[in-house]
């Protein structure tokens, strides 16, 4: 059965990918790779629609218009209010060239195609980032992307694929993976900002859905995975750089490490890093 159920542990990794991004951006010489924090967020993205979609289907109560009714109402004000604050806020301080750009990036914010506007302009890395305050909803846009095409998708895999769905997402993880290496040197930038190239890191999320069935009897070995998936993500962010060719192949290392933790995120001990309560509200 896949379970629906509230898990602290997710909003404390929520949290880390967060704070991963947010010292990156800050600039913190520690976390120079902190931007895979997004790489991190998209495997929890990946497990939780996911999962939800399954148990609704198992069920025969999956319903679109539900599903993306749920999701306009938790992503939307935030988006609109951000958007508002932002245009405000840069009327005092852009130049009229910037200023235009950014009405046009919040219009593309809006339509959830920023990844795609982004994508026609410059990397993510260099100096104009500066001046682009919705720059970030990017990854926002391409979550949106993956909850408008994944339901659909995930329904008829399920409806005629039932006994072998693992099976199918494990082959759509290795096209997505094989796809992006292909373009990974010839147009990062479109590795970077686009659906196709990053699809193989929500559906290693997904595959958490069929892994968290099977956990281990003996504890210890919860807390060592524990632990080893936040040294995964947390080594990934110090000693991986701008430079490093993600997301790539590379990008596993920090999936992976998300992936353990969803896995063993309700280990006794260790997981009390994720649950406190400041993790827990910061990932809310």
């Amino acid at each position: 059965l896949f379970i629906k159920e509230y898990r602290p542990d997710i909003n404390g990794l929520r949290a880390v990918a967060v704070l991963l991004v947010l010292l990156y951006h800050l600039e913190y010489t520690l976390f120079q790779a902190g931007f895979l924090g997004v790489d991190v967020f998209l495997v929890i993205s990946g497990y939780l629609i996911s999962r939800n979609i399954l148990n609704d289907l198992e069920h025969n109560n999956f319903s679109f218009k539900k599903f993306y009714t749920k999701r306009i109402k938790r992503l939307f004000p935030a988006l609109f209010f951000t958007i508002a604050l932002s245009l405000l806020i840069s009327f005092f301080l852009l130049s009229p060239a910037n200023l235009e750009r950014l009405g046009k990036s919040a219009i593309s914010g809006i339509l959830s195609v920023s990844n795609i506007f982004l994508f026609n302009e410059k990397g993510y890395f260099d100096l104009e980032s500066e001046f682009k305050p919705l720059l970030h909803l990017w990854s926002l846009s391409l979550e949106e992307q993956f909850y408008l095409i994944w339901p659909l998708l995930l329904l008829g895999i399920f409806k005629f694929f039932r006994k072998k769905i693992f099976l199918v997402i494990l082959v759509l993880i290795i096209i997505s993976i094989y796809i992006n290496s292909i373009y990974l040197t010839s147009s990062p930038e479109a590795v970077f900002y686009l659906l196709p190239f990053r699809f193989f890191e929500f559906l290693l999320g997904t595959m958490c859905v069929w892994i968290s069935k099977y956990n281990f009897k003996n504890n210890i070995l919860l807390e060592f995975s524990l632990l080893l998936g936040l040294f995964l993500i947390i080594y990934s962010s110090i000693f991986f750089n701008k430079l490093t060719p993600m997301p790539g192949v590379l990008s596993l290392m920090p999936c992976t490490g998300a992936i353990l933790v969803i896995y063993a995120g309700q280990a006794k001990y260790s997981s009390w890093i994720l649950k406190n309560k400041i993790f827990e509200l910061i990932g809310k």
